[in-house]
């Protein structure tokens, strides 16, 4: 009976290889066309028949950043292949679909694409470029559906997926102190100390941890996936920020009783999408009602591309990127967030913001709150006046002010995504999007938040393929071959 049972397993993990292999054969990229970036998420089968251009060339000089991240390449047996991903600037896609009829991408392995999945609003801006340039119809696919789907296929097939930023283990690193002088006078002083920081740095040979990529990667611990269990809270920052509770895949319990509510009064007004599969002609639905529920149907499949985890909206604030960077200009005149996330990692909020210890001269027993915990952010800055023609950063340094909003904004979010937490029974919370992604300083300060709002119990999980998470969702989705082969340009896919 063991043998038997074993026999079985095989085959089925056999069947799942094979019939992924065949649905990313079909359509061996996709794409996720964001306001900044663009990022790509290509497949290359074992043995492929014929290795495309654009796989050759993306290791090859180019005016165009189009290398594919080494770091994040998934080469797995599982999947009988290996997935890799690059990302290009949105404002130079024009360039890459020249790019692209040059290393014939759109020829795939050998074969013709004509129709691959996208998401991102660049999907729609750039959905004529692409169709008249290089004879390819996008299909556009729903964001946060696509995220999901990606995010649970990660959870399967990449071991180092998921990690915790150890807060202990950053402020153990050795480093030298935080220069918390309040400026006086004007903003050449701190522009004259940063560079004779970085002169000292040069000197000892040490380097920026603002530059250095691996210099947070003792703060990170990554979880085992025997460790990670459904359903949990993922909470997406992007310009505002969107709280989803998801559930495993075929479990779609939570919420039943609402649906099943609805389903009469809604079913003449619910938008319905079908995607169906290549291999087993299967049909998943992704559905929307008035509880901002979006699942697939039950399937008697086992495979990958017919499973995904189903979700619902459970929250959300208008606090987000959007907000960090507006409020950010507004004080600092800086509208670069790579140049804004640096400042806000070397500085110091003490010279901007309240602390406890202001108001009470240290500790405050009766409350259980510590001396250094932030009692009102920018506090400090209500009892400054601005003389004529004088801005904040005249009086505060730029650094100290990014550090300030970006704690701000992290603490606040942290804790909303924990209330969720609490309420939904989710023991996991996932923090992602543009927001986040390749941001230590907010991952310091989210993981402080759900720590410090948990008592100690809770932890912020990030992940390593953040900000590729909707174009792998797109790439292991269906691009319905029977369509995909016939359809004339311009139609609409699925």
């Amino acid at each position: 009976a063991s043998s038997s049972a074993s026999a079985s397993s095989s085959s089925t993990s056999s069947e799942r290889r094979r019939r992924l292999s065949l649905l990313l054969s079909t359509a061996p990229f996709a794409c996720d066309l964001g306001g900044s970036f663009s990022k790509l998420a290509y497949f290359r089968p074992q043995d492929p028949p014929q290795l495309p251009h654009y796989v050759i060339k993306d290791k090859a000089p180019s005016t165009l950043p189009i290398k594919a991240d080494s770091s994040l390449t998934i080469d797995s047996p599982s999947i009988g292949g290996t997935l890799k991903f690059m990302k290009i600037p949105t404002h130079r896609v024009e360039e890459f679909l020249e790019f692209a009829l040059e290393s014939k991408l759109h020829l795939g392995y050998g074969q013709k694409i004509s129709r691959i999945n996208a998401t991102g609003g660049g999907s729609f801006k750039f959905s004529r470029a692409v169709s008249d340039k290089v004879g390819v119809e996008l299909v556009q696919r729903d964001e946060m559906w696509s995220l999901v789907r990606g995010l649970d296929f990660l959870f399967r097939n990449s071991v180092e997926e998921a990690f915790v930023y150890d807060v202990d283990k950053k402020h153990t690193k050795k480093k030298k102190p935080a220069q918390t002088k309040q400026k006086q006078t004007t903003s050449s002083s701190s522009t004259e100390d940063a560079e004779a920081e970085e002169e000292e740095a040069e000197e000892d040979g040490s380097q920026d941890e603002d530059t250095d990529p691996h210099a947070h990667d003792e703060c990170r611990r990554y979880l085992r996936l025997t460790e990670f269990t459904y359903p949990y809270i993922l909470v997406s920052i992007g310009s505002g920020t969107s709280i989803l509770r998801v559930d495993a895949p075929g479990h779609n319990k939570h919420n039943e009783k609402k649906q099943n509510k609805h389903k009469k009064q809604n079913s003449s007004t619910s938008d319905s999408v079908s995607v169906t599969d290549s291999d087993s002609v299967s049909t998943t639905s992704v559905s929307r009602s008035d509880s901002d529920s979006v699942s697939d149907s039950d399937s008697d499949s086992d495979s990958e591309s017919t499973a995904a985890p189903s979700y619902h909206r459970v929250s959300g604030t208008l606090i987000g990127g959007g907000t960090y960077l507006g409020l950010a200009h507004m004080l600092t005149g800086l509208s670069d967030f790579e140049e804004l996330k640096r400042l806000s990692r070397r500085g110091d909020n003490r010279a901007v913001d309240t602390l406890v210890s202001d108001i009470y001269g240290g500790d405050c027993a009766s409350l259980g709150l510590p001396a250094d915990v932030i009692a009102s952010s920018f506090g400090k800055a209500g009892f400054v006046s601005l003389s004529p023609g004088q801005s904040w950063t005249d009086v505060y340094r730029p650094e100290d002010m990014a550090k300030s909003l970006m704690t701000m904004i992290c603490v606040n979010i942290a804790q909303i995504a924990y209330m969720c937490a609490e309420q939904h029974k989710c023991t996991r919370v996932f923090f992602t999007g543009g927001f986040v992604h390749d941001n230590p300083a907010a991952w310091e300060f989210l993981s402080f938040g759900v720590k410090f709002w948990s008592g100690g119990t809770g932890e912020a999980l990030f992940l390593k393929h953040d900000g590729y998470l909707g174009a792998l969702g797109c790439l292991i989705t269906p691009v319905d071959p029977f369509q995909r082969r016939t359809a004339a340009p311009g139609t609409t896919g699925p």
